[in-house]
């Protein structure tokens, strides 16, 4: 689905929603927002979102079922 905006519009949003949950992060290392930047990172195909599936699975075990469900 194309947004009416604009692909760089999208990118310019994920990238201040990775900048908002890195922030986040940083003041309560919780699992969701672990979970969450890697969702964002994983649209804009970065390489990093991996490492941000694995900590969100490591603080929060019920993490895997979404990672790994079809």
């Amino acid at each position: 689905m194309k947004s009416l905006r604009g692909e760089d519009f999208n990118n310019k949003k994920y990238n201040y929603y990775i900048k908002l949950l890195k922030n986040k992060i940083k003041m309560q290392p919780k699992a969701k927002f672990y979970f969450e930047l890697a969702v964002e990172l994983e649209k804009l195909n970065n390489a990093k979102a991996k490492g941000y599936f694995d900590k969100s699975m490591e603080l929060n075990p019920d993490y895997k079922k979404l990672i790994n469900s079809p």
